[in-house]
């Protein structure tokens, strides 16, 4: 066989023919063995024996239905090629009848490999090679949706669709057109074959029901026990003996393709991917059915959390259009967006460094932070607009009605009028929450109130409603994160263990009615995701699309050393760990206080404190105390303590004013400098470690400064601003005030000094940079080196720290099982089986 010059163009022979190598060394009675393969003049070519028969595509089209023996016996001839490919590693991903060689009755199974071979070649550019991984009618769910990892249920899913047709005369999914077929693939129940064939035995029907199960989990786990099922005549499967599934899905099946018919648009990607749309129906009714779907997240995803709070996600209005931060090619962050009748994302252009986004509630703009500001532009993309200063914004902002932009500026909320112009805050009228952080508001349609999250420095947050004129607020007496509000139920995520919950909501009263409703589990860590990143990890549109982060959350505290794999220190670290002076321990905090951890072997952490509102620790410079962050009192104040956890936490230093973020002592120990919050998010101040003598001023402007460290000898202090309108990494001398020299090109934040003090590292993006400095006659940098790619940083302080050895990094890394974000459709019909619509 020879691949056409144009797919052979984008793959490249070398690659290929290493790819295929693979299945060359399969040997089986059922497989098609592989002779050779390479290139000749352009082309690419791999090498089969002849042979002398018909494929089993010619031979239904001849027959239409074989006999059942017949039938079975091809199938569990071909599942036993697959138990022996699978079991070597190679998934053929194309099973179907044109694959399927008969010879003297016999079958074996051609192109073993060739798709995979071709994909692992095309090194993700598989919409370059016009090729499609899988056909129509064997393609299995997870094919159909795209889904980066393919196991052996794959191909038994696509067998049993052959062995269906072999039964029935027909797929177990017919359609016009390919977006058709795929679609009903995803969303419907197969018919059972026993309905278009009555002598098919229980135990086959059965079988081929459970191989066609939508999730690869509730299928056979091997080839061979679909085998073992075909043979067995007392296997059954699902209720009565039945089929699982098969009775509620004839009662549904006309539903379901009327609403795929009328409310579905499907795209089949080159790739074998699928985007589907819901779309309301021309009288403005909703779908009825609710089709659930995976889409892999854009840009590097090798780093660890995919979607974290600075890269939350947004759907539009009508629920046809997702946004979310991603990672773009140069390493750092941009917007990007998918409409749905898409088959990929789209990089915005004018969004590179941006943190977070909403939609205008007509949907025709998108509001996003970027350095410093508040900016907008319009959903199909154009120019990027300046709305306001804001300095660091935690959470997405919220575009309600009465063009009013709601957000949380450092802990307080804030509006800015979406054609622009300076913040107003809202007002402080309870005293009691004024001493709390506010954060991931949500405007409602009145214009006049917003939902928010109240910060107590733990995971669990009150849920409150506020009035954006006065400041009044009353607490729902729920917790988590507002995702959206659906047919008056209010969408709550960040309850424990991930869970994502709806309580019903009038928003005229603004009261709740009843307990939360548990609707979902997305396995995230959500009291993580949220205490510790500050994110949006789901998103609801009012026509009840829903799209959230799916995955396991695993935090762990690892020590790299370049050239080696990261070694696992402490699991369940927080995002801050450092290193002691002399390297020998690591200070680190958890949700359970903060941790000293000798690394000297077989020693025992160490807890210095007992809470869950002590974070950010650094060393002193004697390596006997540590300064930490307590938010016992609701506000950030400065403490210091032995590192051995003996005697009492003393307060270092506190402000009645204004919260504290970060401090450290200088080498000497008689200067504190302190980030704090201001009106617009942040700035960094110095004080003598005595409280003698007024604060003093390091960088503190209309920008957002945080993150100060110093340098080793004190004489220096590196910071994070985004005075230039982008987030950068700045060093200015101390005490003696000068102008500040920028150290990062290209974004920065989170520096750390070496212990000798000639490099700075900072992160950008996805990566750590080394900046090789000097610091006389004048400070300068003299080159700049990236040391480690595929880090997944913090926000506001720094979340990795440098080895005395000047080599080793310390930080948390951050990772899930999967990275993907599900998106549903057709939701409202779940929630009005559970919740009455109207008013509670």
């Amino acid at each position: 066989k020879v691949l056409k010059p144009e797919l052979a163009a984008v793959l490249g022979a070398e690659r290929f023919v290493v790819e295929i190598t693979t299945t060359a060394a399969l040997q089986h009675p059922h497989i098609l063995p592989l002779f050779d393969s390479g290139e000749a003049d352009g082309f690419l070519y791999y090498v089969m024996p002849f042979i002398d028969g018909e494929t089993l595509r010619s031979k239904l089209d001849r027959e239409t239905q074989f006999g059942v023996d017949e039938s079975v016996r091809i199938a569990t001839d071909v599942a036993s090629a697959l138990h022996y490919a699978h079991t070597h590693g190679v998934i053929h991903r194309d099973i179907k009848p044109e694959n399927i060689l008969l010879h003297d009755c016999r079958p074996m199974v051609a192109d073993f490999g060739i798709a995979l071979a071709v994909s692992a070649a095309a090194g993700g550019r598989m919409t370059e090679t016009g090729l499609s991984l899988g056909t129509p009618h064997y393609m299995s769910p997870e094919q159909a949706t795209a889904e980066k990892e393919i196991s052996g249920r794959s191909d038994v899913y696509s067998l049993a669709s052959v062995l269906y047709e072999m039964l029935a005369g027909q797929p177990p999914h017919l359609g016009g057109s390919a977006q058709q077929i795929i679609m009903k693939i995803i969303a419907e129940q197969p018919a059972e074959v026993t309905t278009l064939r009555k002598s098919v035995p229980a135990n086959v029907a059965a079988a081929v029901a459970k191989a066609l199960e939508k999730l690869p989990a509730d299928r056979f786990a091997t080839a061979h026990e679909f085998a073992q099922a075909l043979a067995d005549p007392n296997f059954r499967f699902g209720a009565a003996g039945g089929t699982a599934g098969v009775a509620g899905a004839r009662g549904s099946r006309g539903r379901a393709t009327r609403a795929v018919a009328a409310a579905l648009l499907l795209l089949v990607g080159a790739a074998g991917g699928a985007w589907i749309a819901s779309r309301t129906s021309a009288s403005g009714g909703r779908a009825e059915s609710t089709v659930r779907f995976t889409l892999a997240l854009p840009g590097d995803t090798s780093g660890g959390l995919l979607l974290s709070g600075d890269r939350g996600l947004a759907v539009s209005p009508d629920g046809h259009t997702l946004i979310v931060v991603g990672s773009t090619a140069a390493g750092g962050t941009a917007l990007f967006v998918r409409e749905m009748a898409d088959v990929d994302w789209r990089e915005m252009a004018g969004t590179e460094g941006a943190k977070h986004a909403d939609f205008s509630p007509d949907g025709e703009w998108i509001a996003f932070i970027r350095g410093d500001a508040l900016w907008k532009m319009p959903a199909g993309g154009g120019p990027v607009v300046r709305l306001a200063s804001v300095g660091e914004s935690v959470g997405k902002p919220s575009w309600g009605p009465k063009g009013r932009i709601v957000l949380s500026i450092g802990s307080r909320l804030a509006t800015v009028d979406e054609n622009g112009g300076a913040p107003r805050f809202v007002p402080d009228a309870d005293s009691a929450v004024a001493q709390l952080g506010r954060l991931f508001p949500f405007a409602l349609d009145d214009g006049t109130h917003a939902l928010f999250s109240l910060n107590s420095g733990t995971a669990a947050r009150q849920i409150g409603v506020v009035a954006l004129e006065t400041g009044a607020v009353e607490l729902l007496g729920i917790e988590g994160q507002v995702f959206g509000l659906v047919d008056g139920v209010l969408i709550v995520g960040a309850g424990r263990g991930g869970d994502v919950s709806g309580v019903r909501f009038d928003e005229r009263t603004r009261k709740v009615a009843g307990d939360p409703v548990v609707l979902t589990t997305t396995g995230l860590s959500a009291g993580f995701a949220v205490s510790g990143r500050n994110g949006s990890l789901g998103a609801v549109s009012r026509t009840g699309v829903f799209a959230y982060a799916a995955g396991t959350v695993r935090v762990s505290l690892v020590e790299w050393t370049p050239g080696r794999p990261p070694r696992v220190l402490r699991e369940a670290a927080s995002a801050q760990a450092r290193y002691s002076p002399d390297g020998g321990r690591i200070v680190t905090a958890s949700g359970r206080g903060i941790w000293v951890l000798d690394l000297a072997p077989g020693a025992v952490p160490r807890q210095v404190t007992a809470d869950s509102v002590s974070d950010r620790p650094e060393w002193a410079a004697d390596g006997k105390r540590i300064v930490f962050r307590s938010r016992a009192t609701g506000r950030g104040v400065l403490m210091i303590r032995s590192a051995d956890g003996d005697g009492e936490a003393k307060p270092l230093l506190a402000l009645p004013d204004r919260e504290i973020w970060q401090g450290e002592l200088s080498s000497d120990g008689r200067t504190i400098v302190y980030r704090t919050g201001t009106q617009y998010g942040a700035d960094i101040w110095s004080r003598s470690s005595e409280g003698d003598g007024a604060p003093q001023p390091v960088a503190a402007t209309s920008a957002a400064e945080h993150s100060p460290h110093f340098s080793p000898d004190g004489r220096w202090i590196a910071y994070v601003s985004t005075e230039s309108g982008t987030t950068e990494v700045y060093v200015r001398a101390f005490p003696i005030s000068t102008s500040p020299v920028r150290v990062s090109v290209d974004g920065g934040e989170e520096p750390a000094w070496s212990r000798d003090g000639r490099q700075l590292f900072y992160s950008s993006g996805t990566r750590i940079v080394r900046a090789a400095v000097r610091t006389s006659p004048e400070f300068g940098v003299v080159a700049r080196e990236v040391v480690l790619t595929g880090y997944t940083g913090t926000s506001g302080t720094t979340g990795f720290d440098v080895a005395p050895n000047g080599r080793d990094l310390l930080f948390s890394r951050i990772t899930t099982d999967s990275g993907r974000i599900v998106v549903v459709h057709g939701w409202t019909r779940e929630l009005r089986e559970r919740f009455t619509k109207g008013a509670p």
